[in-house]
């Protein structure tokens, strides 16, 4: 501060920075608000009065965040249960995962869970954004299946539909 003025100078505040990491519970807090976000617009498209704002939002959604990790992919690891990457030919300090053997001792063993992913770069939480662009998928299997509300399969339907073509148009594009 200035002991003239009582406020903080330009000058001052350049040699300041601010610590804008998030703390791992608000990212929860952001992801849960998210999804209570997304599931609210797939229950509004049951809604005659409110299907055709809630499709364009959901598309737009979806549409938004297929760029973000198309765009952003190198920042998105494939992992395992044990927090292992998927591919195998992927190496991290030089070590070799092998997340892929599901034989021990000779017998089948039950393959690990998938569908979790690492994110790291600007897609990382403490890098400053907030949002696992996954939940919006937690939001669409949900519909896909009625959990929350009856009917919203349409919905997901046809957002995956345009997610889906959207895809292929950027593919034919390359």
């Amino acid at each position: 501060e200035s002991k003239t003025t009582g406020k903080t100078t330009s000058e001052e505040k350049k040699g300041q920075e601010v610590d804008t990491r998030l703390t791992p519970q608000q990212c929860r807090n952001y992801n849960d608000d998210f999804k209570l976000i997304c599931d609210g617009l797939f229950a509004a498209t049951v809604h005659d009065d409110l299907r055709e704002e809630a499709m364009l939002l959901l598309k737009g959604l979806g549409a938004h965040l297929f760029f973000l990790t198309v765009s952003h992919r190198s920042n998105i690891t494939k992992i395992d249960g044990d927090g292992c990457p998927i591919d195998p030919f992927h190496e991290v300090n030089n070590e070799k995962f092998d997340s892929q053997n599901h034989i021990a001792d000779g017998k089948l063993q039950p393959l690990k869970p998938f569908g979790c992913f690492r994110l790291s770069g600007p897609l990382d939480s403490n890098c400053g954004i907030a949002i696992d662009p996954f939940v919006f998928n937690e939001s669409l299997a949900n519909a896909f299946t009625d959990a929350d509300v009856k009917n919203s399969h349409t919905a997901a339907m046809a957002v995956m539909h345009y997610v889906t073509d959207l895809f292929h148009r950027v593919k034919g594009v390359n």
